[in-house]
């Protein structure tokens, strides 16, 4: 990322325009240069410069707020299929989740543990729904097979979670135990 205004005034810049020694911010000419040290410059300077100067510092706080954005996003959409899971709409979780697992997985990568969860909890709708069917039954020992693996080498087996995620794929298999049980 290059930056291409001026960091007191905002004006667009010439590729050679004067910058700072330290942090290598630019400015339109040595007044804003000037202005802009005694507006505060001066305290920030050092900091941009550990983070890698100018262009690398603002890249990662771009960045950074792209996460942050990121995970209030999935938050909430784990939160809604909470709430939707708790009022027994099993297969409005499902469908949000089924929808959003991507995006988080996308936005926050396959191991954060947002995107972790999101499995798990789609699994979990799967197991609660008294209407789902085998094939339900045996998805949700898949995920849940899969979120274990994860979780572990993700997390790590003594993360406070692990004893829930492996409470969880045992429920989902002894249900399926009992439908295949039953249905034979």
């Amino acid at each position: 990322m290059i930056l291409t205004n001026c960091a007191a005034c905002a004006a667009p810049l010439a590729h050679d325009a004067p910058r700072c020694v330290r942090c290598k911010l630019r400015y339109c000419n040595k007044t804003c240069q000037h202005d802009h040290w005694r507006r505060g410059h001066k305290q920030m300077c050092k900091k941009i410069h550990r983070g890698g100067n100018a262009e690398q510092y603002h890249a990662d706080k771009k960045y950074k707020e792209a996460v942050a954005v990121a995970v209030e996003a999935c938050a909430d959409d784990i939160n809604l299929a909470i709430a939707l899971h708790n009022n027994l709409k099993f297969a409005e979780a499902q469908k949000l989740l089924r929808e959003r697992i991507p995006d988080c997985e996308r936005s926050l990568g396959r191991n954060h543990e947002l995107s972790l969860r999101f499995p798990w909890l789609y699994a979990n709708c799967l197991c609660d729904n008294v209407d789902a069917s085998l094939a339900d039954l045996v998805e949700a020992v898949e995920v849940l097979e899969s979120v274990v693996k994860s979780w572990k080498r993700v997390m790590g087996e003594r993360h406070p979670e692990m004893a829930n995620v492996l409470n969880a794929s045992q429920r989902a298999r002894e249900q399926l135990r009992n439908r295949r049980a039953a249905s034979d």
